[in-house]
């Protein structure tokens, strides 16, 4: 409370409140010993190689758009800060609780990175309206991911089935580009993905 009220100094993010929650050294803690991974969620520390670990924004991003409420998906690509606002209630607590595991902030973050990777590829290969809904829809693109993997793939302790994600993010990429080219013609990208109304009608037309 001291440290909120005295902020004027030395700008504190938002996110540097997270580091002082239990539960983030507790995911360090059970990433380390059951999965060999680093993760890094204090402001200062140097991110880990991809394949050694992960940092505090990609799992956020990552368990926001893993949740079944939209809602967490759309505050992350409008305004990931308001995600740390209060680190004591909703939606971080929601995010980042006891009962969330080092393997399931892994294997959010695993197929996050899956469907980036797809993503990236698709915007080399198309250009225009299309090239910018690859783009522009990657959070809502990755919510649609995670419904169509369902709940359990984020506790099974199998490898991750790379070729399944990646024509998952293919195939929810088309379908999300067909339903903006039909009826979202004339509505530019990148306001279009900010705005919640329209994302979930957009989202719940796709699935």
């Amino acid at each position: 409370d001291v440290t909120r009220a005295t902020n004027t100094q030395n700008r504190i993010e938002k996110r540097d409140f997270a580091a002082l929650d239990p539960e983030q050294a507790r995911l360090r803690s059970e990433m380390l010993l059951s999965l060999n991974k680093e993760y890094v969620f204090r402001t200062g520390d140097h991110p880990t190689p991809p394949d050694k670990g992960c940092t505090l924004d990609e799992a956020t991003v990552a368990l926001a758009c893993a949740n079944p409420d939209i809602n967490h998906c759309m505050t992350a690509k409008r305004e990931i800060s308001k995600l740390y606002e209060n680190v004591d209630g909703p939606p971080y607590t929601i995010l980042f609780n006891s009962s969330v595991s080092a393997l399931k902030l892994w294997r959010s973050v695993e197929v996050l990175r899956g469907v980036d990777r797809r993503l990236r590829y698709s915007q080399t290969q198309t250009e225009g309206k299309e090239r910018l809904i690859a783009i522009h829809g990657n959070r809502l693109v990755l919510y649609l991911v995670f419904r169509a993997l369902g709940n359990s793939i984020l506790t099974e302790e199998t490898d991750l089935d790379i070729g399944k994600l990646n024509g998952l993010s293919a195939n929810c990429l088309l379908k999300l580009t067909a339903e903006i080219l039909k009826n979202y013609s004339a509505a530019y990208p990148a306001s279009l993905f900010k705005n919640i109304t329209k994302c979930k009608q957009i989202a719940s037309a796709v699935m």
